[in-house]
């Protein structure tokens, strides 16, 4: 809010300045990097700043969002509340955008945590709590990489990291063809949709089946569940994903996308 602080030169014109941010954006996806949005609910009161005068806060400003292109994706599981990923809110608003062109790339969810302390029983600040599970080709770097730049995989924050509960599996298939998260399948009218959440067998979950920004099917089941439907989808572009939660543990996929031509 104290913005610009002092009259010192700056490559942003005011802090509602959008073309400086876009064009670190683009510059990134020229070079072949990967851009991430660092979570945009944060939200820190204001608070001094250990040895020094200075404050800090940070609101949530999720909106911004919606003014940028090209970016990868964001931090779509953090140790705050968190709205955007809720069915029919501001995540699905951007993929609804990109199914109608509207956007050049859709956002795909990573997890981020915050590393301050090694205090027991905090685990928002663990490496082995939030951790995004990647589908690639290969265990090499350039293979994970290209698994994240499509966004094949989902995220997941495990409270109890010794005893995960896991996606095994969760595909769409039609005419033979089957697609997995940030894969789009060419598909007829009829779709078969699946999912497999794993975990200790004692362990109930619900499970969220989301298409299109709305929720098709919740389920709370024992572990190991399994989801199957059938589905018949009207012509046009569509996507399916899934949210897992489990006391504390979150699971958020990515989504599958297909093209249904009518028949």
């Amino acid at each position: 809010d104290a913005y610009p602080y002092a009259n010192l030169p700056t490559p942003y014109s005011d802090k509602t300045d959008d073309q400086a941010f876009q064009r670190v954006i683009d510059y990134a996806a020229a070079h072949g990097a990967l851009t991430f949005w660092s979570y945009p609910e944060a939200r820190i009161p204001d608070i001094t700043v250990t040895g020094s005068p200075a404050r800090m806060a940070s609101r949530p400003e999720p909106e911004i969002l919606k003014r940028f292109d090209n970016y990868r994706g964001f931090e779509g599981i953090y140790g705050h509340n968190i709205t955007i990923t809720k069915p029919g809110n501001l995540w699905d608003d951007l993929l609804k955008d990109y199914l109608q062109n509207v956007r050049k790339t859709w956002p795909s969810v990573i997890t981020g945590i915050d590393f301050q302390t090694f205090k027991p029983a905090n685990g928002w600040y663990q490496l082995d709590h939030g951790i995004t599970v990647l589908f690639a080709k290969e265990k090499s770097e350039s293979a994970v990489m290209e698994a994240l730049k499509a966004g094949r995989g989902y995220s997941s924050f495990q409270e109890r990291p010794d005893r995960p509960i896991n996606l095994e599996d969760f595909a769409l298939r039609s005419n033979g063809n089957v697609a997995i998260s940030g894969e789009s399948l060419l598909a007829a009218p009829n779709v078969e949709f699946t999912a497999r959440v794993d975990g200790p067998s004692e362990v109930k979950a619900q499970i969220s089946v989301i298409r299109d920004g709305t929720l098709l099917e919740q389920v709370d089941a024992a572990l190991p569940a399994m989801i199957k439907r059938s589905d018949t989808l009207n012509a046009g572009r569509h996507y399916y994903r899934l949210m897992v939660n489990s006391g504390a543990t979150q699971i958020l996929s990515n989504p599958i996308f297909c093209d249904v031509n009518q028949q």
